[in-house]
């Protein structure tokens, strides 16, 4: 986690590296090395937090500090600041220090800084000495010479907050006392708005002077990034935000911390209010008023007439051509001086294109044109969209978006229909050019416009729907497009559109099933559009591919199966590759029905045979690759399975299809879990959740969640999410799909009666015989590994039944993981529990040459300890060698990988191995406790001399003797030595 809480709010979030600079001063300041750090910024961006973070630090490392605020309000007195800084160090250390510079010193700075003569009544020089620079001079030499001092007392910390409003004087003096520190404990801090600072302001000056003095360092403060922003959220609010709303928040505030402040208290004032968290996308168009404020002040210190040309700047957009702005404006020496004076003001800023400017914040923008009568800013979207597609201007392709925008925004001073076609243009533009956010915006503009001037066009409005939708799917927004096909499929059937309405469903259950959903939906739409589409051809054969998969996720084996088979007959009939691929990867996402696990895979590679010859099927190729790397993981082909990962990297990035990059990533998780690479896998895991979060944010999040539950878990950290798993089980409407996750924690953590009642609650033995999707399987994997926990020998029946038909291949519960490694080796626990030794022990065999084979060394290491343990629980001596040899095998790597919980275990098994391996060396039984006390007995020591050797009770020691006497069949301690001496045990 990264440092910064709002300004007040106490919290700290980012500016990691500009503490670290910030403290590597300090320390030089504390060894005695004086430093000076200045920390620029904008209004709000967090200047002073960081100040008072770094004090902080300074307090805790021994430094006094002191704070001078610069006020704002003219009539503030010469020194102001520097006033503020003595009355601090007075008021917390007396006037001890005062005795010390002397009297001359005190007369000296009293002159300037009467708090000092508050607490010395001060004879000497006349205060007029001050109007000369002689004067002056001794003011701020004597002035250095009392704060060295200080220091040189305990190390001091200086805080100079909003410097830029300070008086010329007391800048003057920050900087001839900042060039005096070379030799003292003592650091100067001050904050200042370079937005503020205009090229006649004294503290341009000092800056020349500052960057020559030794020790000397300026921070300047940019907005936080999205991460920064998404943790900033979280910790303002105590909520959690999803990435939608946290891109929305940065690209709003720009990471400003005040600019967030505020408009996080618009979100909470919302929620609080509606109780929803619905609309705070359209919550965040509106500017808080504590940033209006801010942003107002700075406009104010313009011209007026520079105020209405920033305004009209601002209607063009952000970012603006001045050629545009003078041709609106007509007023070529207004536009030019408006904009010079802005420049001067940190308004706006100069981009890399030559005659173009853009606003410092998109909010200066926004309020700016905001305040511009509703009226005036249609005329002037207006006349930016007749000079945006004036011949002269050339080739309009590059501006479509534009003129899309702004005639759109001209209401009835535009062209409704322009505006239509524009944005459709501009969004098919976009989506060829990959750009499918950009395009999807734009469709929905469409829609918009048609809704207002064009809503009888049933046909159009089918249309824009449909490559909304597509557009949608294709960046992997799952939950939109479905929501766009589904309307558009109702449309397209209520008013008689065929065509339509096949593509309607097709798009519908490709979202569908993207999104996991049950298929019943599609199954609906699907075969009313394939009972009305009679002829036999590529579109058919389409309708049965997507039917075959609805069918799959409404788990019906036969149905699907069936229909597949009819999709690829028909298709090989076709003649037609992309017909054939489509019917081909029907059935390859049935990932949890085990049987047809190695005809999936040869339909899938058959389909990837295809895909690579066509290079027109590049869009379908990552669509298959999802599910062929899964049973590509399940049958262990690690070479073909990274081949076809690198594969779908380049696929996924060249369509730019975050969906798919996030599959990219979910799957090398799972292989640097599977190989012991926990720290990489966690940096992959969080580079998944970042992208998949932003298409598919709770498919993202279980996924995320699952990986982690995986390194958690070997690296002996799993107490660490139990709370959250438990508040999850207590308040998620979905708490039973979390349930089997929750008592693997407990079995894990040895919480025996917990993790018992987790799993009655399971309800194993109503399960279906064969798991019906990857949450029921899940369910089914995690309950095998709590009933050997429990050592459950009826429900270890049950599940052994269900995960049978897996085994032989690696268990791989979903695209998200998690990968669990050999089936065989839960089915050789849960053989275990049964006492079924012999089949234990071909599962666990099997376990091994499987994980081995695919590299899984993690779960390797698993096998091994598992077998072992199944070999000391069957309990015949021949069996140790072997367990032995396992565990330390399982231990080496074990330990290599950082898997405590593994290691731990290890370590018990093999010393309860030693332990019955020492008790059955010796004859009739004995202990070696018991040896110990016979062989002490055999040389006639009595049971107290016994018990202070061994240091154990005279009691015990009656105890050991007999159970010794018991077990050797003798009659009193006479004869019991008499055996041990003919046993041999007198002589070890």
């Amino acid at each position: 986690m990264n440092a910064s809480r709002t300004e007040s709010a106490g919290f700290f979030v980012g500016r990691d590296d500009e503490m670290r600079l910030a403290e590597a001063s300090l320390a030089k300041a504390a060894a005695g090395r004086g430093h000076v750090v200045l920390i620029a910024g904008s209004a709000g961006i967090g200047k002073t937090r960081l100040a008072q973070r770094l004090a902080e630090k300074a307090i805790a490392g021994g430094f006094a500090a002191h704070w001078a605020r610069c006020p704002e309000e003219p009539g503030a007195p010469a020194y102001w600041p520097w006033r503020q800084l003595f009355r601090s160090h007075l008021d917390s250390t007396g006037a001890d220090l005062l005795d010390a510079i002397g009297e001359a010193d005190r007369s000296v700075i009293g002159a300037a800084i009467p708090e000092v003569l508050a607490h010395r009544t001060a004879t000497g020089r006349s205060p007029a000495l001050l109007d000369t620079a002689q004067a002056r001079f001794e003011l701020f030499d004597a002035i250095t010479r009392f704060w060295q001092h200080a220091a040189r007392r305990q190390p001091v910390f200086l805080i100079f907050d909003d410097l830029h409003c300070a008086d010329p004087t007391s800048v003057r003096l920050l900087a001839f006392f900042a060039g005096q520190l070379a030799d003292a404990p003592l650091m100067l801090v001050a904050t200042y708005r370079d937005t503020d600072v205009f090229a006649d302001h004294p503290l341009n000056d000092a800056f020349a002077d500052l960057v020559r003095t030794p020790g000397f360092r300026r921070l300047t403060l940019r907005g936080l990034d999205r991460q920064e922003s998404g943790q900033f959220f979280c910790a303002a609010s105590g909520a959690v935000a999803d990435a939608s709303l946290v891109e929305a928040l940065h690209d709003r505030t720009e990471g400003n911390p005040l600019f967030l402040q505020e408009t996080v208290r618009l979100l909470i004032e919302h929620r609080d209010r509606t109780g929803s968290r619905a609309h705070e996308q359209q919550v965040l168009t509106t500017i808080p008023e504590g940033v209006r404020n801010v942003i107002a002040k700075r406009v104010r210190h313009l011209e007026e007439g520079a105020r209405r040309v920033l305004a009209t700047a601002a209607c063009i957009g952000r970012t603006f051509d001045t050629e545009l702005l003078i041709w609106l404006v007509a007023d070529e020496e207004l536009v030019l001086t408006s904009l010079e004076a802005a420049l001067r003001a940190r308004l706006i800023e100069p981009t890399k294109q030559e005659g173009e400017l853009t606003f410092s914040h998109v909010l200066i923008r926004d309020m700016l044109y905001d305040d511009l009568l509703a009226a005036r800013r249609q005329r002037l979207h207006g006349a930016i969209g007749e000079w945006l597609e004036a011949p002269e201007r050339g080739n309009r392709a590059s501006r479509l978006a534009q003129l899309a925008h702004h005639f759109a925004q001209a209401g009835s001073h535009g062209d409704a229909a322009k505006a239509l076609a524009y944005a459709r243009d501009a969004a098919a533009e976009a989506a060829r050019s990959f750009a499918y956010e950009e395009a999807s915006r734009l469709y929905r503009l469409a829609l918009s416009l048609q809704r207002e001037h064009a809503a009888d066009d049933v046909a159009l409005r089918c249309d824009l729907l449909l490559t909304l939708g597509r557009a949608e799917a294709d960046v992997g927004a799952v939950e939109p497009s479905r929501t766009a096909f589904l309307e558009a499929a109702e449309l397209a059937r209520r008013h008689g559109l065929g065509d339509k309405f096949e593509r309607a469903s097709i798009g519908f259950e490709q979202a569908n099933f993207r999104s996991a959903r049950s298929g019943e939906a599609s199954v609906s739409l699907l075969v009313d559009a394939i009972k009305a589409h009679e002829r036999k051809d590529a579109a058919r054969a389409e309708l049965l591919a997507c039917l075959c998969r609805a069918y799959v996720y409404c788990n019906l084996p036969d149905e699907a199966q069936r229909t597949w088979r009819a999709c690829v007959t028909l298709a090989r009939e076709l003649g037609d590759p992309r017909s054939l691929y489509l019917a081909l990867t029907a059935i390859t996402s049935a990932g949890y029905w085990p049987w047809l696990l190695h005809e999936r895979l040869a339909a899938g590679n058959e389909a990837w045979s295809i895909a690579q010859a066509s290079s027109e099927l590049e869009w379908t190729l990552a669509d298959l690759m999802a599910y062929r790397l899964c049973d590509l993981l399940r049958i262990g082909d690690i070479a073909a399975l990274r081949a076809a990962l690198n594969a779908d990297r380049r696929v996924s990035i060249d369509l730019n299809s975050l969906y798919h990059q996030a599959v990219v990533l979910c799957f090398e998780t799972l292989l640097s879990i599977n190989e012991g690479a926990f720290d990489r896998a966690e940096q992959q895991a969080e580079g998944a959740l970042a992208i998949g979060q932003r298409v598919a944010r709770d498919v993202a999040s279980t996924a995320y969640g699952m990986q982690m539950f995986c390194i958690r878990r070997e690296q002996g950290r799993l107490g660490e999410v139990l709370p959250a798993m438990q508040l999850m089980v207590r308040n998620s409407p979905t708490a039973s799909l979390w349930r089997p996750g929750i008592a693997l924690i407990y079995a894990e953590l040895d919480m025996r009666d917990a993790a018992r009642k987790e799993f009655d609650a399971l309800r194993i033995a109503q399960a279906q015989a064969v798991p019906e999707n990857a949450d029921a399987l899940t369910r089914a994997c995690f309950a095998a590994e709590v009933c050997a926990y429990l050592d459950d020998a009826a429900s270890a029946a049950t599940l052994y039944c269900m995960l049978h038909p897996y085994a032989g291949a690696t268990l791989l519960l979903d695209i998200g993981g998690p990968c669990l490694g050999a089936a065989d080796r839960l089915l050789g626990m849960l053989s275990a529990v049964q006492k079924h030794w012999d089949a234990a022990q071909k599962h666990f065999i099997a376990a091994m040459d499987i994980d081995a084979c695919t590299g899984a060394r993690v779960w390797l290491a698993h096998d091994r300890h598992e077998y072992a343990a199944m070999l000391h629980a069957r309990g015949l001596g021949d069996d140790r060698p072997l367990a032995r040899s396992l565990l330390d095998a399982a231990l080496a790597d074990a330990k290599s990988f950082g898997m405590a919980t593994l290691v731990a275990r290890i370590e018990t098994l093999a010393a309860r191995i030693e332990a019955c391996s020492a008790e059955l060396a010796y004859p009739c039984g004995l202990t070696r406790r018991e040896v110990e006390v016979l062989r002490l007995l055999a040389i006639g020591r009595n049971n107290r001399e016994i018990g202070r050797v061994l240091e154990i009770s005279p009691n015990t020691v009656a105890n050991h003797i007999r159970s010794i006497l018991e077990k050797t069949y003798t009659a009193n301690r006479t004869e019991a030595a008499a055996f041990a001496n003919h046993a041999g045990l007198l002589d070890a």
